[in-house]
């Protein structure tokens, strides 16, 4: 996109201030203000912001009003007091009121825009030439816009809260249940869909198969590389949408504050500008799987099927990559080792065949469009309005029913309310493109590729890569893959941890396998962050020894230096192995217990134990060979002073009926629990709640809330949080466990 698309989206992201709630109904317009900001952010460049036609204000005006339908209900025309005056804000999804107290009250107003203007300042990005890079300027605004602290704050407590307290500042006091930066994320994503007389459209993408290809797996760390594929999948065609369109595009799931997204916008976005904001190389944020496997986006109508398409080549051209990647990283470690002969040779040239055929329709992909403008109307003043009829007309073709998704009440004119924008329709648009996308997704073309050579040994579904005689060669399929002729057995004597002996695998499979060093190779460039960024092996041997590592160590690690003889006794050589199996041996508790000297160099030892036994494992062919691993593990039980676990758990939980959240269905089917979607009144400040519990327009506040934009992001946020946060703190930091999955 040229200049002029990202000067128009900045402008409709600072129309409004950022700190709106603390400066609103104080004597002065709240949109001279706004102006008056960017003309303190940008200097002499600012007049490039200014609309300069008729139809470039009438975009960044109908943005706005477009925003404001999609995520506000309807109110009353009669002012409310502010929210400085009253701070509370309401939980998206609860309804839960929470009284913000003395912390938002004494929000200096004067210190606050101050405080604003320099921050934003301090955002916008420069080319060598020192002019405004607006792109990047763009997208310094939309992740970091609200991360201000006020300099002159003396109140430790209150300055430690700040951030939050920017981050939840709501759009509107008298519906605080969504953030001013949600506000301004919205209009800036509807201006950029309408930059150039286009009308916005919704389009949704997604991707398979999820379970199937996760869930064959031999390893754990098949099922861990799995998840963490899919999500790298689905963010590269996110990736292509929000590099032409802003990440503010994409609706679902929620970007802002995503390891992944920020390694992204660092890299690729800002280079070197806003280095101490940069995410360190060992961010444990990486290793989670934060993105479902479809996402839904605001793009101009004339260019949303060209940019489904290249969402979805985004995706395979990913896979084909990293397929690339893995016969390149499977022939150095053969070649490293001497393994790779003139038949390897011949093997490897029929691994790419099969590796393109294999992966020529992975993942599969499946999306949907909808025109906004297909309900929309214009009033008499030429506002957009939404058509009710004609959204009932779009949803009805598809089986559905308008009035489920926007309740006849909200509809309505009533005096003395704000009558609808456009927005309003956003749950009809939303309804209508989830059935049209499980329409398509129902047709399920594909293409039938024969696969006639020996199945992979994990998921006996396509022929096993480097596979050139199975059709004329007529020994027994046990022998063959048991055969040293074989790529993959030479690749089990190279390395046994990318092959165990008689693992044969197929492109899919084999991907996951590799997963784990081709990632380093995918996120950084630079040798020295590959070194640092450290990818965890989830050990089975780790998950046995936890518990009595966990023992030794409150113990005082007694017996320190046995334990390190038997490691190193059972290696032969240098006992430290390469790879390191973590563990909660890297608990907040055992930190805290190895902080002396010897105390870290136990906990050095004891990560590397698993890896100890593992490789052991991995190399032992025969009887002679498991028996020297079990004389291992008596040694290591013996030194530990107790006996190893025997067996382990896989803990599963399922968030269930995600998608009934984010259609609202779970209130369409009766479901008298009220978790899911909430009166209209809750979404209200809990005095104005009270005040209009008696009101004419009682059947309008008992009608249930419509999705919105901003719905779906708390659900995505809530989700991201979990699966990045709090999921692995509960399992690696309180417990003795490894967090495989959750996404």
């Amino acid at each position: 996109m040229n200049e002029k698309f990202w000067k128009t989206k900045i402008a409709a992201f600072l129309h409004d201030p950022i700190e709106k709630a603390f400066i609103l109904m104080r004597g002065e317009a709240h949109e001279k203000i706004a102006e008056n900001e960017v003309k303190q952010v940008f200097g002499e460049d600012a007049a490039d912001l200014r609309a300069q036609t008729e139809d470039e204000v009438a975009v960044l005006k109908e943005a706005d009003w477009f925003a404001s339908g999609a995520d506000r209900p309807n109110l009353p025309k009669e002012s409310a007091a502010p929210f400085w005056q009253r701070p509370e804000i309401v939980h998206p999804l609860t309804g839960e009121s929470i009284q913000l107290g003395d912390i938002a009250r004494d929000f200096a107003a004067q210190l606050a825009k101050a405080a604003s203007a320099a921050h934003l300042g301090g955002l916008v990005c420069k080319k060598e030439n020192n002019d405004v890079d607006w792109k990047a300027t763009f997208f310094a605004f939309w992740r970091y816009g609200d991360e201000i602290l006020l300099a002159e704050e003396k109140d430790a407590k209150k300055k430690e809260l700040q951030p939050n307290l920017w981050r939840v500042s709501p759009a509107d006091s008298r519906t605080p249940d969504h953030s001013i930066m949600e506000h301004l994320s919205l209009a800036s994503a509807f201006a950029g869909a309408m930059a150039e007389g286009d009308t916005p459209a919704l389009l949704l993408v997604s991707f398979g198969p999820v379970q199937g290809f996760i869930a064959q797996a031999r390893k754990m760390n098949d099922l861990w590389s799995g998840s963490l594929m899919l999500s790298a999948i689905t963010f590269c065609a996110i990736r292509a949408v929000a590099e032409e369109f802003g990440p503010d595009a994409i609706f679902f799931p929620q970007l802002r504050g995503i390891a992944l997204v920020d390694h992204w916008l660092h890299r690729d976005i800002f280079g070197d500008r806003l280095k101490d904001r940069a995410p360190k190389p060992n961010d444990p944020g990486l290793l989670a799987a934060a993105f479902p496997n479809r996402f839904v986006a605001l793009v101009p109508r004339s260019k949303a099927e060209e940019i489904a398409k290249k969402a979805c080549e985004a995706a395979r051209g990913f896979v084909r990559e990293q397929g690339k990647a893995m016969l390149k990283e499977m022939r150095r470690v053969l070649e490293g080792k001497g393994r790779l002969s003139e038949e390897g040779q011949q093997e490897f040239a029929e691994a790419e065949k099969q590796l393109k055929a294999q992966l020529a329709d992975f993942p599969e992909a499946y999306w949907a469009v909808v025109d906004w403008g297909e309900v929309i109307v214009r009033d008499e003043k030429g506002k957009p309005r939404p058509d009710w009829k004609k959204m009932d007309e779009l949803l009805a073709a598809l089986g559905g029913d308008g009035e489920e998704a926007v309740a006849q009440a909200l509809r309505e004119k009533r005096e003395d309310f704000f009558e609808p924008m456009a927005g309003a329709a956003f749950p009809g648009v939303y309804e209508t493109l989830e059935r049209a996308h499980a329409a398509a997704k129902g047709a399920r073309p594909f293409e039938q590729r024969p696969q006639r050579g020996y199945r992979c040994t994990i998921c006996g579904e396509r022929e096993w890569l480097g596979d050139v005689s199975a059709e004329e060669d007529p020994m027994p399929t046990r022998a063959l893959r048991e055969a040293p002729q074989t790529l993959w057995h030479r690749l089990h004597l190279a390395d046994p941890g990318l092959a165990k002996n008689g693992e044969h695998l197929c492109a899919w499979c084999a991907l996951k396998r590799f997963w784990p060093r081709l990632m380093r190779a995918w996120l950084f460039e630079d040798e020295a962050q590959r070194r640092e960024f450290h990818v965890p092996m989830v050990s089975t041997h780790a998950m046995a020894l936890a518990p009595s590592i966990e023992d030794w160590i409150a113990r005082g690690c007694p017996d320190f230096a046995d334990v390190e003889k038997v490691a190193s006794k059972a290696t032969g050589e240098a006992w430290l192995p390469k790879r390191t199996a973590d563990t909660a041996t890297t608990s907040e508790a055992l930190r805290q217990a190895t902080a002396d000297a010897q105390g870290k160099a136990a906990l050095r030892l004891v990560r590397r134990l698993p890896a100890v036994l593992d490789e052991a494992s991995e190399r032992a062919e025969g009887e002679e060979e498991s028996g020297q691993v079990q004389r291992l593990r008596g040694a290591l039980e013996k030194a530990l002073g107790g006996r190893m676990e025997r067996y382990y758990a896989l803990v599963l939980m399922d968030g269930d009926r995600m998608g009934k959240w984010l259609s609202g269905e779970i209130a369409k089917e009766g479901d008298e629990s009220g978790e899911c979607l909430l009166p209209i009144s809750k979404r209200l400040r809990s005095d104005l709640r009270e005040k209009l519990k008696g009101s004419e327009h009682a059947d309008y506040w008992r009608a249930p809330r419509p999705v919105s934009p901003a719905w779906h992001q708390a659900i995505s946020g809530a989700l991201n949080n979990f699966s990045a946060a709090l999921a692995r703190f509960v399992v690696e930091e309180m417990f003795t466990g490894k967090l495989i999955y959750a996404g």
